[in-house]
């Protein structure tokens, strides 16, 4: 339709410059810019970049794993509804099924009663299941008994591209071998990236005028910026000498725990493990031990009464400027919040550091295995085949899923939410905690634990728990 307009237009041009008596030079220039007026060239996307392959009728079961099926969605229902990720996966899995004839199938349980039926089967050596959600912590498990496949060895399916996680894809493989990730095939995997959260009410009242969503842009979002703008705010408000998430005021809310010590070190880029080939070491170098210092500095070990009380009866009240914990809880926790409030990357080390790194929750039902036993070509096949729609089809609701009813007015939201889904971060010592080495983290940052000796005192207990995981990895 444009190529015909242009030619329309420039036959126009022609007869109004002989009408009026132009040069031939002109109507010359005139016929060379209408033919240079074409459709502007776009990428191919990735889907259409893969062989469509017809599988026959086939069978693709995906067996859900899930704690919390309520909470975070991974299937789709029995019809449309006009929910946008219900709808989404619907739409999505007509589009396999039709393209490559293939049947799309699901398989919901509870994660204790999944787990038992998914290693019997294995087992058994039966190829029931093509595709296997849970947490990553029961998929850490499932790995250990030798459970899963090793993607690397699956035909197509390519771990280090945008649809799954490029840094999961260098930090959890080894030797070879890779058995867990991340991926757009399943919606819930926009809730378990760790972040923040920023109360814009809040902001406004202590008149900070610093465009902090301009700063994650630039890639100028630091700890050292997080610790300027909160510093001096905590307020101890009843002076008990005690910080308390129902009683106290804080610059960052936060639950004193693992999951919140190790998010805060790998938005630093601060692992404790080296990999060297086929090994992985325990090595906690001094910028690590730096940045853990300077966590302890304005970490406060906020007590609770409910886990979640740092969210509730104090984020979401007006008594945080920062809120520390993951996307989900915009969801869960703060979707009827009054006051305005910004998702924001947990921060970066240094201006220096090349990537915000978002490490996703192990506790989410959000994350994929592919049982030991399922069939390779169209397992291979299938996975990525959804993993590419996936990502291009439906990564762009996020945003709806992270704010549901409220409103955010800045038009840079939705860059920040793919800076947090094209980083996501899990490296082998946050998912195992090889001998409790996490807690060292959670000791020094909250409780003001010496870091060498601690971590000295861990260090047998960590190399044991090292060994005995990669014997599973290297299964034959």
């Amino acid at each position: 339709m444009k190529r015909i307009l242009s030619l329309f237009l420039a036959l126009l041009m022609t007869a109004s410059i002989t009408a009026c008596g132009n040069t031939a030079e002109e109507t010359a220039a005139a016929e060379t810019a209408a033919e240079t007026e074409t459709e502007p060239e776009t990428e191919p996307s990735p889907l259409s970049q893969l062989e469509v392959k017809d599988m026959g009728g086939a069978n693709y079961h995906i067996f859900d794993m899930n704690a919390s099926a309520d909470l975070q969605v991974n299937i789709p229902g029995d019809e449309l509804t006009g929910e946008l990720i219900n709808d989404a996966m619907i739409n999505r899995d007509s589009y396999v099924e039709e393209t490559y004839n293939v049947v799309v199938d699901y398989t919901s349980v509870p994660i204790g009663e999944g787990l038992n039926a998914l290693k019997k089967l294995v087992q058994a050596g039966d190829p029931m299941y093509n595709l296997a959600i849970s947490t990553m912590q029961e998929l850490a498990n499932l790995v250990n008994g030798q459970f899963l496949y090793n993607m690397l060895d699956l035909p197509y399916m390519e771990m280090d591209k945008a649809w799954y996680s490029p840094m999961m894809a260098e930090s959890l493989s080894i030797g070879g071998a890779m058995y867990t990730t991340a991926s757009d095939i399943v919606p819930s995997v926009y809730q378990s990236p760790c972040c923040m959260f920023l109360n814009l009410k809040l902001y406004d009242d202590y008149g900070i005028d610093t465009d902090i969503y301009q700063m994650v842009i630039d890639g100028e979002w630091t700890l050292d910026e997080l610790i300027t703008i909160q510093k001096d705010i905590d307020r101890d408000l009843n002076n008990d000498n005690a910080w308390k998430a129902k009683d106290d005021f804080f610059g960052v809310g936060m639950q004193p725990t693992a999951e919140t010590a190790t998010a805060f070190l790998a938005s630093a880029n601060a692992p404790f493990f080296i990999k060297d080939g086929d090994t992985l070491t325990l090595e906690v170098n001094e910028r690590a031990i730096g940045i853990m210092e300077k966590l302890a500095s304005f970490c406060q070990n906020i007590q609770w009464e409910n886990i979640n009380d740092v969210i509730n009866d104090c984020f979401k009240v007006d008594k945080a400027l920062f809120l520390q914990h993951k996307l989900e809880s915009a969801g869960v926790h703060l979707r009827d919040m009054e006051s305005d409030y910004l998702v924001l990357p947990t921060p970066k080390a240094d201006a220096q550091q090349e990537n915000y790194m978002s490490m996703v929750s192990i506790w989410c039902t959000s994350f994929i295995g592919i049982p030991a036993t399922a069939e390779p070509e169209l397992t291979g096949y299938i996975t990525e085949v959804l993993a590419r729609y996936s990502h291009e089809n439906m990564r762009s609701l996020a945003f709806d899923m992270v704010y549901k009813e409220k409103t955010s007015r800045d038009p840079r939201t939705s860059e920040v939410l793919d800076t947090l889904f094209d980083n996501l971060y899990l490296d082998f010592g946050m998912l195992y905690n090889f001998g409790g080495i996490n807690d060292v983290a959670t000791d020094v940052i909250f409780k003001d634990a010496p870091v060498s000796s601690s971590i000295e005192r861990k260090r047998a207990s960590v190399e044991a728990a090292v060994k005995k995981t990669m014997e599973a990895w290297f299964q034959e």
